[in-house]
This record gives structure tokens, sequence and C-alpha cells, in this order.
């Protein structure tokens, strides 16, 4: 009997898939990278607008004014007013001149202040009113007088004009204004009087009580 030749058994595998009409098996399939994610865009920053630069002053066209002085108070002072009516009458009271005239019209160059009234022990502690020594200007005049004004009347309670145009020391060498003019009374009447007005370093009262004797001498002998 004749012997068959052996095959190895591959040999035989091949044939039986070689029979079936099978097809070899198909070649593995490489693996795919990875799908990586999408990074998103960064943000975009605003725009960065640069601060407005302050807006400088500008430069002055002219060097600025220097401030003057103020004007000096024509008769500044303490004054011991008296209006002698006779012989044996009169009135009489301090006058403060601190400060320019405020509504000057009639008068310039002059002075204005308080002015309170007296009697032979005290002054009162309340003004009564407004007190001017100044230039009077009428027309082309210009004359040395004083006015003085009362809150309790609501206007002129007398005025006088210097006798010599301008002030002296007719008062014990004080500076003096001496002069005749008119008081208003209560009842609107008018008075003819002698007005006398002496620059006082000292308390009003004793000053005034000091120098009547000699006001009366040279107002009702002027």
């Amino acid at each position: 009997m004749r012997r068959l030749p052996v095959f190895p058994l591959w040999f035989l595998l091949l044939l039986v898939l070689a029979a079936c009409g099978g097809n070899p098996p198909p070649e593995p399939t490489p693996p795919q990278p990875p799908t990586l994610p999408v990074v998103p865009n960064p943000p975009t920053a605003p725009p960065v607008t640069p601060p407005t630069p302050p807006t400088l002053p500008e430069p002055p066209t002219e060097p600025p004014t220097t401030p003057q002085p103020p004007a000096a108070v024509p008769y500044s002072g303490i004054w011991a007013w008296f209006v002698v009516f006779d012989e044996t009458n009169y009135v009489f009271g301090g006058l403060s001149v601190t400060q320019l005239e405020s509504a000057p019209v009639l008068f310039t160059d002059s002075g204005e202040g308080p002015y309170i009234e007296c009697t032979e022990t005290a002054c009162a502690d309340i003004p009564s009113g407004i007190g001017i020594i100044g230039t009077y200007v009428e027309g082309s005049s210009r004359n040395l007088a004083t006015a003085f004004f009362d809150s309790r009347l609501g206007g002129l309670r007398f005025v006088a004009f210097d006798a010599d145009n301008r002030l002296g020391n007719e008062i014990e060498g004080q500076e003096t204004f001496l002069g005749s003019g008119i008081w208003l009374a209560d009842d609107g009447s008018q008075l003819d009087v002698a007005v006398a007005l002496v620059r006082v370093p000292e308390d009003v009262t004793g000053a005034a009580q000091r120098l009547a004797p000699s006001v009366l001498r040279a107002a009702l002998f002027k």
C-alpha cells in the first residue's frame, strides 16, 4: 500500500480556507489619534482710554494788582460836642469818628461815626445817631461843616458851619470846630445855636465837664 505524503498543519489550513472561498483576515485598522478640544480665543481686553490731562489755568495777562491800604478817615477820633442855646442852656455828648462817610452826597473828605448824648454825670450807653464832620459842598462852595442825624427822629438833628472854615485850637489848645448852625427841635421848629466840637483823648463825660466853661465863653463871644 502506497503511503501518502505528510503536509504541515498550516499548509492544510490554507487549503481548507482556499476551498471554502474565504478571504484573508482584514488588516487591523490603526487607532485614530484623539480629537483635541478646541481652545477658545482669549477675551479681548477693552481699549484703554488715557486719562484727560487737567486744564491748567491761563497765565494772567497782567500782573496782579497790589492791594491798596485803606484810606485814612478824615477827622477820626473822639470828639466832645456842644450845642449852646444861650448862656445857661446847652446839650453835649460824644462823637466817635471811625469810618469814611458811607453815603457821601453833600459832604466830601468826611468822616462819620456814632454819637451819644451825655448829662453832667454820665453818658448814654446807646448811640443817638450818626455824626459827620467834613467838607460841605454846595455848588462851587466848600465849607467845613458838621451834621448830626437822630435815629429817633429819622432825620437831621442839627447842622453847623465852622466860622473859620477850618479846625482851630480855640478851646484850651485842642483841635476845635467852632461855628454856628441850626437845631431842629422835636416839634419841627428851628433854633439858632452855637456849635463846638473838641477833639479829646479822655473820657467824654469828664472832658465835657472840664471844657464846658471854655466852650460857653468861646461860643457866646465868638
